[in-house]
Formats: structure tokens, C-alpha cells, sequence
């Protein structure tokens, strides 16, 4: 009996890389067929479930991600790739589930501060829905852990200079050029931060002129 339960547990883990490999290269029907195999050998496994929603997600049936996602969540509710994906199936699905999948991708992320798919999608949505303090939060903590992500660096002082925190702005550009003087994207949105610092002592000279 231990010999079938471990021979099962093998083909469980072949078939899962297999589907996980394939949704990589974006064979996404092979990745679908080998999760499906998957489930024959360990039908409660919410990582198959998870594998089966991103495949759909990337073929865009965000209906059926869903579906796979919410399965997995019933099997794990701490699965914070199945909350990830759930997030952005209902933020792929249209106008109206924004809120929704907002509020996932948060979950997610208070579970999980290092997921880095949740924290982008999780931008993208604050942008869409004036949310950007909450953005600024979680990329934050993502920061608190990997202290030198520029690339998350520079979206929290995008994030600081839209919410006219321009000296937080500031502190993170600096760190950024600290390590990549010759970073254009730094450079540029230093320049800006520079003009709304001077723009008080213009106004001041057009006043008195």
C-alpha cells in the first residue's frame, strides 16, 4: 500500500511540473491536459487547481479562472497564489469587479508580501481606482523584505509623487541613483521632483515682479 501511495504521489508531482512547465513556455493546452492528469492521482490538491486557473487566465476565459481558483480557496483559504489569480481574473473580467478583485489581491498580499504577480496587479487596479494610497502600503512591506528591488523602488516614488508625498518621492529616487546613476527613469522623475521644488519660489518672483 505504501508503494501505491508513493507511486501515486510521483505521478501527481510529474504531471503538475509538466503543466507548470508547459503554462511557462505557453503551451497552455498542454498545461490544462497535464494538470487534469494531475487531479486523477490527487484530486483535493489546490496547487493543481491554481495550475488549471492560470492556464485559463493566460487564454483568456477568466470565467472558467475563476472557477479553478475558488476551488482551490475552498481546499486552502491561505493560498495566496489562488486569491493572487482569483484577483486577476475579476480585474481582466471588466468593469464592475475592480473592488472585488482589489480587495483579493490584498488578501493575498497580507498573507504573502512577496508575491510579486499580486503586488503588480495590485498596483495597476490602485491606479485605475484613485487606490493609491493602499499601493503605497504593500509596496512598502514588499520593499521591507527586498530593500534593494529598484524596480519596485521606483514604482513607490511614482506612487509618493502622485500623492504629492514628493519628499518620500525623493528619498526613493535618491536610493535608486545611489545604485544606477545613469537610470533614466530615475533621472526624469528627479528632474520633475526638482521643478515642483522650485515652483514655490517662482510663483514668489512672479508675485513680487
Amino acid at each position: 500500500m505504501t508503494v501505491s501511495l508513493n507511486h501515486r504521489e510521483l505521478n501527481f508531482e510529474i504531471f503538475c511540473e509538466l503543466g507548470e512547465c508547459y503554462t511557462q513556455t505557453g503551451d497552455l493546452d498542454k498545461a490544462v491536459t497535464h494538470f487534469e492528469q494531475a487531479l486523477q492521482f490527487k484530486p483535493q490538491s489546490d496547487r493543481t487547481y491554481v495550475g488549471l486557473g492560470v492556464a485559463h487566465l493566460r487564454q483568456n476565459n477568466q470565467a472558467r479562472a475563476q472557477e479553478y481558483f475558488l476551488q482551490a480557496l475552498e481546499l486552502n483559504p491561505d493560498n495566496d497564489n489562488a486569491l493572487c489569480g482569483l484577483g486577476l481574473a475579476q480585474s481582466a473580467a471588466g468593469p464592475g469587479s475592480e473592488s472585488e478583485a482589489l480587495a483579493n489581491l490584498r488578501r493575498a498580499l497580507d498573507l504573502n508580501p512577496e508575491n510579486l504577480t499580486a503586488l503588480t496587479g495590485l498596483l495597476q487596479l490602485a491606479h485605475v481606482l484613485g487606490r493609491l494610497a493602499t499601493a503605497e502600503t504593500y509596496l512598502r512591506k514588499y520593499l521591507e523584505l527586498h530593500v534593494a528591488d529598484l524596480k519596485i523602488l521606483y514604482c513607490l516614488a511614482g506612487v509618493c509623487f502622485a500623492l504629492e508625498k514628493y519628499a518620500e518621492a525623493e528619498d526613493a529616487v535618491d536610493r535608486i541613483l545611489l545604485f544606477e546613476p545613469d537610470n533614466a527613469a530615475a533621472r526624469e522623475l528627479k528632474d520633475k521632483l526638482e521643478a515642483v521644488s522650485d515652483l514655490p519660489s517662482l510663483l514668489r518672483c512672479g508675485t513680487t515682479g
